[in-house]
């Protein structure tokens, strides 16, 4: 991360390697249960649980999309540039945000809803 780099995007990084480390839990969790718990697991709740995984996973990435930029070109984020993975730069930051939380959230969702239906 650059020193000169403002205050805001230092807080942004912060806050996304947070992001990042939860889902990487989470993701962790999941398949410890999925595995080691896979007998005791309904399922269609097992149904669930990979649908969840492949939320987590999906925001991780996202999530990993946006740190590794702030960390190599910040202002791509304040210009609102296209950013991506490997180089394929495709949406803005904006959009990698909104992935990274609606793939978290639905991932939530999803497990909440296995769980209360099973």
């Amino acid at each position: 991360m650059d020193s000169d780099a403002p205050a805001q995007i230092k807080l942004l990084f912060e806050y996304t390697k947070f992001h990042i480390g939860l889902y990487a839990s989470l993701i962790a969790a999941l398949v410890g249960l999925m595995k080691l718990g896979g007998q005791q697991i309904p399922d269609g709740l097992l149904r669930y649980l990979q649908v969840t995984l492949v939320c987590f996973v999906i925001a991780g990435a996202a999530g990993g999309v946006i740190a590794s930029t702030i960390s190599v070109d910040y202002m791509a984020l304040v210009r609102q540039d296209a950013i991506g993975p490997f180089g394929f730069n495709v949406l803005s930051y904006t959009w990698w945000a909104h992935i990274e939380h609606f793939a978290f959230w639905l991932g939530i969702t999803v497990s909440v809803v296995g769980f209360l239906i099973k």
